[in-house]
C-alpha cells in the first residue's frame, strides 16, 4: 500500500528524539555465526532462554532480536551493550531502570521488529501471514463484537489481510500497556478493514480514551503484516533497516556499533537439526500458538 511509511537502509543509529518513535526492521535470516557472536552480549538469563528453544533456528531468532535490542539501547544510552540490566514489571515487560527510554520487540517467521520511544510507553507487533482456516473462530474468541462483524463484513478474498491487520494492531497495543496476558483483547477496539488507515476506536467502550494513543500499520515486507502504537503527545514514527552486515562483534561490545510477548515452549535441545520442510511444518505450528496468545517464551514482550 503506497501509504506504508517507507524504510530507510541508510548505516547508522541516529539519536532517538522525543517526537519521533523509531522502529526497526530486522532480517533474522543470517548465518548460524552472527547469531553467536551476538550471543556474547546476552545476560545469563537470556541466554537460558535461548537455550530453552527445541530448535536452532528459534533459538537463532530470539539471539539476534535480544542482541540487536541491546546494540540499539547501547548506542542510545552510551551503555555498553552487553553491560544492560533489564528490570522487569510485574507483568514480565522488560524496562531499562532510571531511563526515559522505552522499548518493545516482536519477531514472527523471519522477520523482527524493534521499536525505541522516549517518555512514552510503546508497543510493536508483526505476524507472518498464512492461510488461517480458523480466522473466524479466532476472530470470535478474542476480538470484540464488533470487530468480528468488520472482519465478516469484509469481502472473503480480504479476510486473511483483515485478521492480520487486528491482530497485529490489538498485539501492540496489549504490549504497550504493559499488563500482559491478563489484560483481555476483547475491551478495546481497532479498525482492521483492508484499505482503511490503522486506528485505536475506544478503550472499555469509551472512544475518547484512545485518543491518547497514535497507531501505525506497518509493512515489514512480502507475507507480513505489522502494526506500531504509542503515547501521544504527537509523534512521527522512522522506520529503519537494522544491518547486522555492518556490525562487528567488537563494535557490538564497545557499544559504539554503526551498524545501524503468545506462543508455548516446545523444549530444549541443542543438537536438534531440521529439515527445511519441518523447518516450515514448526513455523506453521508455532504461528497457532502465538495466535493463542502465549509467546515463544511465555511472555507476550518477545
Amino acid at each position: 500500500m503506497s501509504d506504508f511509511i517507507p524504510w530507510d537502509e541508510k548505516i547508522g543509529i541516529p539519536d532517538l528524539h522525543d517526537d519521533r518513535v523509531q522502529v526497526w526492521r530486522l532480517n533474522l535470516d543470517q548465518d548460524a555465526a552472527v547469531a553467536e557472536h551476538l550471543r556474547a552480549l546476552l545476560s545469563d538469563d537470556e541466554r537460558a532462554r535461548a537455550d530453552r528453544f527445541y530448535f536452532p533456528h528459534l533459538r537463532a531468532h530470539y539471539t539476534l532480536v535480544r542482541g540487536g535490542l541491546r546494540i540499539l539501547l547501547g548506542r542510545l544510552s552510551g551503555l555498553d551493550p552487553a553491560g544492560i540490566s533489564f528490570d522487569y514489571t510485574q507483568h514480565g515487560k522488560p524496562y531499562l531502570a532510571g531511563s526515559d527510554m522505552a522499548f518493545n520487540v516482536s519477531h514472527s517467521g523471519e522477520m523482527g521488529l524493534i521499536a525505541l520511544a522516549r517518555g512514552r510507553r510503546v508497543g510493536v507487533d508483526v505476524e507472518q501471514v498464512r492461510d488461517l482456516p480458523d480466522g473466524e473462530a479466532i476472530a470470535r474468541r478474542f476480538f470484540a463484537p464488533s470487530e468480528v462483524a468488520a472482519f465478516l463484513a469484509v469481502p472473503e478474498p480480504q479476510r486473511v489481510q483483515a485478521f492480520y491487520n487486528g491482530w497485529t494492531r490489538k498485539e501492540a497495543f496489549i504490549k504497550a500497556v504493559g499488563d500482559g496476558l491478563s489484560y483481555p483483547l476483547d475491551r478495546f477496539t481497532v479498525r482492521l478493514d483492508p484499505g482503511t488507515p490503522a486506528e485505536l476506536l475506544s478503550i472499555d467502550s469509551v472512544p475518547k480514551a484512545a485518543r491518547r494513543w497514535k497507531l501505525v500499520a506497518l509493512d515489514p515486507g512480502a507475507g507480513y503484516a505489522g502494526a506500531l502504537l504509542a503515547e501521544l503527545p504527537e509523534w512521527e514514527p522512522e522506520c529503519r533497516v537494522f544491518d547486522f552486515g555492518a556490525l562487528s562483534i567488537d563494535e557490538e561490545q564497545d557499544g559504539h556499533g554503526e551498524g545501524d510477548d503468545a506462543h508455548h515452549q516446545i523444549g530444549s535441545n541443542p543438537d536438534a537439526q531440521v529439515s527445511q520442510a519441518n523447518k516450515e511444518k514448526i513455523d506453521n505450528q508455532q504461528q497457532g500458538r502465538d495466535l493463542g496468545r502465549h509467546s515463544h517464551d511465555g511472555s507476550p514482550y518477545r
